[in-house]
């Protein structure tokens, strides 16, 4: 990893552009606004490179991450801190694994906030990774007005997912939000063997997941799911074990979207889906073919986890079309 690029600094001129950004949850329904970024106490600013950063922040300072002026291909490693924002920008890695990781240390405030707002990130480096990864169970992770589209992955290679939270995460909050992935879109099944932390409440508001035909011969030959909610088994593909079926907190769907690609089924497109095999086929998802929704009718309250909303199939358009984030929000 390149060496930081580090220089303390109030922050004060950016942190002022941050003011007066929090709506009122009256105005909640506006794409891209239910969140505000969090509250910055004279940030320490941190100009990233185009390169990988590896970054071990102080837990008792806020921080303001500044993307490059052109596309980063290197890695974004955001371990600990305070809260810490991060506005537009654009990358995709060169380096297998995740174009973002955020994760806690031993002295992570709970309920630190990590905003990434109006950032653009793709697969056009053509290496397999994802869109972020996160293991911090005490680190509310906001993602509003973003893109991140076009990854590659393969069943017997890198699993490349866009938004993945497998060790943890105290909170996840989406609003304004459009993904996509040749292997996995959202991958919100808590991880096992080992358990690792639980994925706390999730709210996903205004954002739509699409996927691809990738051909008979690829690995998997289309996108797997657009989104997959509960616990993996041992091993995950075993479809029978009940743990599947465990959600341990709330989960808010609000317009929510999903585009299965072309001779995928609705129903095959989530996780659980629509026949699991017994044990677990209690807590089958129903797809409606009236409503052209799928929901979990079951799950409502298993392990204290209630499901609200529904996923919605269709081509709904991109809530974050191409040019709404990126280099420009800078």
């Amino acid at each position: 990893m390149l060496a930081l690029c580090l220089f303390a600094a109030t922050g004060a001129a950016l942190l002022a552009a941050t003011s007066g950004h929090a709506p009122s949850r009256a105005h909640a329904a506006t794409v891209g606004t239910s969140f505000p970024r969090p509250n910055l106490s004279n940030p320490i600013v941190i100009q990233l490179h185009v390169g990988s950063d590896s970054l071990h922040l102080d837990d008792s300072r806020d921080y303001i991450l500044k993307m490059p002026a052109q596309k980063k291909t290197g890695p974004l490693y955001i371990r600990g801190g305070g809260n810490v924002l991060i506005v537009g920008g654009y990358m995709s890695t060169t380096t297998k694994g995740p174009n973002i990781n955020v994760s806690d240390d031993a002295g992570t405030h709970a309920g630190r906030i990590v905003h990434i707002e109006r950032l653009l990130i793709d697969g056009s480096s053509g290496v397999p990774s994802d869109g972020i990864k996160i293991q911090a169970p005490n680190t509310i992770v906001q993602l509003e007005m973003d893109r991140f589209v076009g990854f590659y992955g393969s069943l017997s290679g890198y699993h490349a997912d866009v938004v993945q939270p497998g060790g943890g995460v105290k909170e996840l909050r989406i609003d304004g939000f459009t993904g996509s992935s040749h292997y996995n879109n959202l991958y919100l099944r808590r991880e096992n063997n080992p358990l690792e932390p639980e994925i706390g409440k999730v709210t996903i508001r205004n954002a739509n997941m699409f996927g691809y035909v990738n051909g008979g011969s690829s690995d998997p030959p289309t996108t797997i799911r657009g989104i997959a909610i509960g616990t993996q088994g041992n091993p995950p593909s075993d479809d029978s074990l009940k743990i599947n079926c465990s959600v341990t907190d709330p989960m808010v769907l609000d317009n929510f979207w999903v585009t299965p690609p072309s001779g995928r089924p609705a129903g095959q497109f989530v996780w659980p889906d629509d026949r699991m095999a017994s044990p677990a086929n209690w807590c089958n998802a129903r797809y409606s073919s009236a409503a052209n929704t799928i929901s979990w009718p079951n799950l409502s309250t298993a392990n204290g986890g209630v499901i609200s909303g529904v996923v919605n199939v269709g081509g709904h358009s991109d809530f974050v079309p191409a040019g709404a984030a990126g280099l420009s929000y800078r």
